[in-house]
């Protein structure tokens, strides 16, 4: 018996980052894993003298508000890799069928032997023909995950933006009453009109606008998706590619 080559199909990896993410996001993420693990170790520590107090989530911030929109592009990579590999444990596999038909013709003959031989020719011409579908779908799996690393990107740079602006604009809400008071803010605005908390405006304004931003990138990507699931319509391909 000619020796098979073993169909090596472990599985597949976690996919990497590919593209430059928002630095201050970053660091505030790795900021809060740090501060929420050691919360949650006083939690606990309060919780064993009958605290009953509710643990912060274990997630990371990307995990909590970005993924949420984007969708979770190292697990679409993860898909890809899977693709890849099953593409090239298929090629082995149809390619030991061949093997099999060597095995064979040198201790078999007759039209039993024939037919055999042909049958082992069609399982090599399936699996190839499979793994050529499966792996088509690495290279669309990965168009899917570029792209949604692209937008969790831009989540994370508006997230970013939207954390800086609202610290700057309760420092400043708290500077104009906490400062002058609320009835000399009012004679501020009334004498000079609303140029005298012009930034606090502008700064409110500008909030509400990252949020509607964020409302129309969400409705955005549900358009993506369904644009996205016909591209995947490939792996209906599988049937017909096997049936051959």
């Amino acid at each position: 018996m000619i020796a098979l080559v073993p169909v090596e199909l472990p599985e597949p990896s976690l996919g990497e980052r590919l593209v430059a993410h928002d630095s201050q996001f970053t660091a505030a993420d790795r900021g809060w894993s740090m501060l929420r693990d050691a919360i949650n170790d006083g939690i606990r520590l309060a919780n064993s003298v009958g605290a009953g107090l509710p643990m912060l989530p274990t997630e990371s911030l990307e995990e909590l508000l970005v993924l949420p929109f984007s969708g979770d592009y190292r697990a679409i990579r993860r898909n890809a890799n899977a693709c890849g590999q099953v593409r090239d444990a298929l090629e082995v596999w149809g390619d030991n069928f061949p093997r099999v038909g060597l095995a064979v013709t040198s201790c078999w003959t007759g039209a039993a032997s024939a037919a055999l031989l042909g049958r082992l020719a069609l399982y090599a011409v399936a699996g190839r023909a499979v793994g050529s579908v499966v792996g088509s779908g690495a290279a669309v799996f990965e168009e899917i995950a570029t792209v949604c690393e692209r937008l969790a990107v831009r989540v994370e740079h508006e997230l970013a933006l939207l954390g800086r602006l609202l610290l700057r604009l309760s420092r400043r809400l708290l500077e104009a009453v906490c400062g002058p008071g609320v009835a000399s803010l009012a004679l501020e605005v009334a004498v000079h009109g609303w140029s005298v908390i012009s930034d606090i405006v502008h700064d409110i304004c500008l909030v509400h606008t990252l949020i509607a931003d964020l409302l129309t990138l969400k409705a955005t990507v549900s358009g993506w998706v369904t644009d996205w699931r016909g591209r995947l319509d490939l792996f209906t391909d599988l049937r017909g590619a096997w049936a051959a």
